[in-house]
């Protein structure tokens, strides 16, 4: 499974077709805004407390939601200037890539080392095994859309 919507910027990507990459993050950012609601129904549901669940009105909201929401009612009533688009697509792009770099960089070397030998080679073993699978599909996917 593709975890996050950067992931999916990038696994979409290399089929080079706007319909699959519009689709997949469509649907990504779909799972993503009906995770709050899901999550406070199930807490509510199964609270072995019975008490009502409180939600603190002091957390942090997923305001990229908001934000998604207004710009696809933006995108859809407005026709907006390619070059406009072609700026902030770039932006992002650069933005996400900052991000990725801020993650990785966040790495503690120590506590890796600390682990040992047998749960680093479990590690790349298991992200080795990810890779491979992935891009079995996203080959079997090319070959079925081409």
């Amino acid at each position: 499974t593709v975890q996050g919507v950067a992931q999916v910027i990038g696994a979409s990507s290399f089929f080079h077709s706007n319909i699959i990459q519009t689709t997949a993050i469509a649907t990504k950012m779909f799972k993503v805004i009906l995770l709050s609601p899901i999550m406070i129904i199930v807490s509510k549901l199964f609270n072995t407390n019975n008490q009502d669940v409180q939600v603190n009105s002091k957390t942090n909201k997923p305001w990229f939601i908001l934000f998604f929401l207004i710009t696809v009612v933006i995108n859809s009533l407005i026709d907006i200037p390619s070059n406009f688009i072609l700026f902030f697509s770039d932006l992002s792009t650069f933005l996400l890539c900052t991000v990725m770099i801020c993650v990785s960089l966040q790495t503690d070397f120590i506590k890796l080392k600390e682990l040992g030998l047998k749960t680093i080679v479990l590690g790349l073993f298991i992200i080795s095994s990810v890779i491979i699978i992935n891009l079995s599909f996203v080959f079997l996917l090319e070959l079925f859309f081409n």
